[in-house]
């Protein structure tokens, strides 16, 4: 997406005021009587020690939200599959990776199209829960927040992910390699890529309507900013792109690949985390596809002997058919993985190659077709 050449309307805001506005929303009275009501809010929220998605449809509930801490226990898109729920609606504050998850499941009709408001927030990368709940001191509220002008809080956030590496805090490495930490679609965009202040920056008729609860949108000197900084984002992840490319590469030789996956025990975890793995009845539950019993002993048999769990590999590789045109690249699935397999080196790889070949990206836009609902005759043509 290319931001605008000039100023555009938009609310200078902080998380308090944010905080604020998503009350309002749930308020009878307030913005609910506007075309933006909504009959629950799914924020992210602080409860303990912790960081993880709530559900809140009482206001006096909304206690804590923290959409911008950095941590990351699952893409909130998996928890909104599925909504098709006709005359409700729900605010949604997202990143980015989970905004465009929630595009592919409209797009599979999966969630219905005029059953969220959205807020995308920008994005400095996350660590997985159990990191950040040991180090939340260390790591801070949010990147958002770091002090000074935008060129200023960018290159104390790179200071900072750094020297936190440096002492074995790392980042998701779904994150370490992402070059889409920029909110782009969705109601309202909750920027600050580029921008001196948290920038609320509508998108949409119910994202104006859902920001006149906090003040009326003036003019925001956007112009190249955000542009720019969308490319030194892009600098910054370019060294562990190219490692991430090597490494995937070096995979394609078959017996790499079968090596790579040999410690999966096909327990599914990868796909019950998957925001786009959607199908309510999977192959791999089937007798077929997940012998037990008689069965297994049948297959063995006719084999004279069985590695289990039996079709890891195959399970795998289908599911890499499966998602390779929807695939957001969250990192998710690597998340749930209890052996460690780094998945995020295959699955957002073989992604890339699939969305490439079609001129397709997954979440770019509600009103681009999947590649595998249309033909053209030019899309395998060598390129």
């Amino acid at each position: 997406m290319t931001e605008p050449s000039g100023p555009r309307k938009g609310v200078k805001i902080d998380d308090k005021s944010l905080h604020e506005m998503l009350k309002r929303l749930l308020s009878p009275g307030g913005a609910a009587s506007q075309p933006a009501t909504v009959d629950a809010v799914a924020v992210q929220q602080r409860t303990g020690g912790a960081i993880g998605y709530t559900l809140v449809s009482a206001p006096e509930k909304l206690s804590a939200p923290a959409p911008f801490a950095p941590a990351y226990g699952m893409n909130a898109a998996s928890y909104l599959r599925r909504w098709l729920v006709k005359g409700k609606r729900i605010a949604a504050v997202l990143r980015p990776c989970e905004q465009r998850a929630v595009v592919e499941l409209m797009k599979l009709e999966q969630i219905g199209r005029d059953s969220l408001l959205i807020f995308t927030t920008d994005c400095s990368g996350a660590y997985k829960n159990d990191i950040y709940a040991e180090n939340a001191t260390a790591i801070g509220q949010g990147f958002h927040a770091l002090p000074g002008p935008a060129h200023a809080r960018e290159t104390a956030t790179a200071q900072k992910i750094a020297e936190l590496k440096a002492k074995s805090i790392a980042l998701r490495p779904a994150c370490e390699i992402c070059d889409r930490k920029m909110a782009e679609g969705g109601d309202v965009l909750l920027a600050y890529h580029g921008l001196d202040e948290l920038t609320a920056l509508p998108m949409t008729a119910a994202g104006e309507a859902a920001l006149a609860s906090v003040a009326e949108p003036a003019n925001v000197d956007v112009a190249g900013r955000r542009n720019a900084a969308r490319q030194r984002l892009l600098d910054q992840v370019k060294t562990a792109r190219a490692e991430w490319t090597a490494a995937a590469d070096r995979l394609q030789n078959p017996a790499a690949l079968l090596d790579f996956f040999k410690n999966c025990i096909a327990c599914k975890n990868c796909r019950e985390m998957c925001p786009v793995c959607y199908c309510q009845e999977c192959f791999f539950d089937k007798d077929v596809g997940c012998p037990r019993g008689v069965d297994l002993l049948n297959v063995t048999a006719v084999k004279g002997a069985v590695k289990l769990p039996l079709y890891a590999l195959f399970f795998q590789l289908t599911r890499m058919y499966h998602v390779s045109q929807t695939c957001v690249a969250c990192g998710a699935c690597a998340d749930a993985c209890p052996k460690n397999i780094p998945l995020t080196v295959v699955f957002p790889f073989a992604a890339r190659k699939v969305q490439e070949t079609f001129g397709y990206e997954a979440g770019r836009s509600i009103d681009e077709p999947l590649p595998w609902k249309i033909f053209k005759h030019e899309e395998l043509e060598p390129r």
